[in-house]
């Protein structure tokens, strides 16, 4: 159940929303999410080794098979929900660390085109993660003819980080921005152009825009918990704190939206944009995912010894019954 005062607002029908999706994760806690997330794990090496149609090739569970899984769990959106019932953004900071770290195991290669990873990207600097930053952006792509606007996004991120492409970055996204575009296209691109223009008027227009645009959505992406997490706000926010000077970023005009969590804010703004950590600290099979920089280089187990583990578990269970 929900508390009755949350730092963002919601509707009675909001709130049912919420509820229904957390009582579809079945897990509120750090403690009890690591125990859903190891039962998952077995249950998902029991699926993979002994797969239920026979034209399927039983096989050995990779990190890859169990994220792509996972990714359904709405790991992130429990995190942040979380993190508002007990009105601690530190929490929420957590949960976008390792989502993230969830996240370098499913896309094991980066960098082949721009629009796969824009979200991605928005999610790291509301992390402030900038091993997921640099992880995700595109290595060596030209920029974009400016025609889809997750290229747009990542186009004009790569300017801020390299000056030499802010001129053509510039010139695409106004050209972008002269075709009709949806409202939330509009704001994200015009935040960006504030930042790479150093127009703090028009970064704050089109971050009110882009939570004005979250809050009335109805696409898929934006359904359920996810509704009321405006992130990419969050990563929008996050970037002008770093290429605005002090001066400028003190112009800022902090939102009083419904979805706009101050705390959180206010919280980045204090340790000065830090980035969090594991929310989780795992161990055994998942024990590859406490370290960034190595989790790529997982050595499994092998069918045989997974089998015996399974088998050791079972005798200890069948031992504490007795």
């Amino acid at each position: 159940m929900l508390p009755k005062s949350l730092p963002i607002k919601l509707s009675k029908k909001d709130r049912e929303a919420i509820v229904e999706d957390l009582n579809r994760i079945d897990y509120m806690t750090p403690a009890q999410c690591r125990g859903a997330l190891l039962r998952r794990y077995h249950e998902l090496q029991h699926f993979y080794l002994n797969p239920p149609r026979s034209h399927i090739e039983a096989r050995e569970l990779q990190p890859r098979d169990f994220f792509v899984h996972f990714r359904a769990q709405d790991f992130l959106s429990f995190g942040y929900i979380h993190a508002l019932i007990e009105q601690q953004p530190q929490l929420f900071l957590n949960a976008l660390y390792s989502f993230n770290r969830y996240d370098q195991v499913i896309y094991n290669a980066s960098g082949y085109d721009h629009g796969a990873f824009a979200w991605q990207v928005l999610i790291g600097y509301a992390a402030n993660d900038d091993v997921y930053i640099d992880f995700m952006l595109p290595r060596s792509l030209p920029l974009t003819e400016g025609r889809v606007v997750c290229h747009i996004i990542v186009d004009c991120i790569l300017a801020l980080r390299n000056p030499d492409l802010k001129a053509p970055a510039v010139d695409s996204a106004e050209r972008f921005l002269q075709c009709k575009r949806t409202h939330y296209e509009r704001a994200m691109i015009n935040a960006l152009l504030g930042i790479l223009t150093q127009d703090v008027e028009r970064f704050n227009d089109a971050l009110q825009a882009s939570l004005d645009y979250h809050r009335r959505s109805q696409i898929t992406f934006d359904r359920g918990l996810l509704k009321y997490m405006p992130v990419s706000s969050y990563g929008l926010l996050a970037l002008a704190y770093r290429y605005f000077d002090n001066q400028q970023y003190q112009q800022i005009k902090h939102s009083k939206h419904d979805l706009w969590w101050s705390a959180f804010v206010a919280h980045n703004e204090q340790q000065g944009y830090r980035v969090g950590q594991h929310l989780i600290r795992f161990d055994g099979e998942l024990s590859f995912m406490n370290d960034a920089e190595s989790m790529m280089e997982v050595k499994h187990t092998s069918v045989a010894e997974m089998r015996e583990q399974a088998r050791q578990a079972r005798r200890e269970y069948a031992q504490r019954q007795q």
